[in-house]
């Protein structure tokens, strides 16, 4: 049961979902300029993130398992996990600068472009030591929610502490 637990966390927090997430918080959150953004773009901005930040990395992923340079989608060492590493830099790259324009809000891009650097570092210490994609992830998740919480004085607390615990 615990196990069942602990899978069903993890792929629900999986690393390549927390875009998303962020962008689904950001986007429904109680910022002033939010309302202003209209429903169908706020569509396009989620299927974008979506797309570029988790379906294509999952596709990759498929790809190198089907050509054994992964020899499972757990990517169990730390070798392993460069490609999938430096492809997905590339595709969170390319959401960053597709989403880069005048009428998306700084925040958007800024998560964006964190998420990117995030991936970055992450392959970078992976050269070193086999480092924790999902912690990457949820821990770039809650430190974007608490600085859009202080940058924006919004009272987040709930949401910050949820995923600390997450974490």
């Amino acid at each position: 049961m615990e196990r069942h637990f602990a899978k069903a966390i993890s792929y629900l927090f999986h690393p390549l979902l927390m875009p998303t997430l962020a962008m689904w918080l950001i986007l429904n959150s109680d910022l002033y300029f939010i309302q202003f953004i209209p429903r169908d773009f706020k569509l396009t901005i989620y299927g974008l993130t979506f797309a570029f930040t988790c379906f294509m990395p999952v596709l990759n992923a498929i790809f190198l398992l089907k050509n054994g340079f992964i020899k499972s989608f757990q990517m169990e060492t730390k070798e392993e996990r460069r490609i999938p590493f430096i492809t997905t830099a590339i595709l969170y790259f390319s959401a960053y600068y597709l989403i880069h324009h005048d009428s998306i809000p700084m925040v958007i891009k800024l998560v964006l472009l964190g998420a990117t650097l995030s991936v970055i570092l992450g392959l970078v210490v992976n050269f070193f030591w086999k480092i924790s994609a999902h912690m990457i992830g949820i821990g770039g998740l809650t430190g974007a929610m608490i600085g859009i919480s202080v940058r924006f004085q919004l009272d987040q607390n709930l949401l910050i502490l949820g995923l600390i615990l997450c974490s």
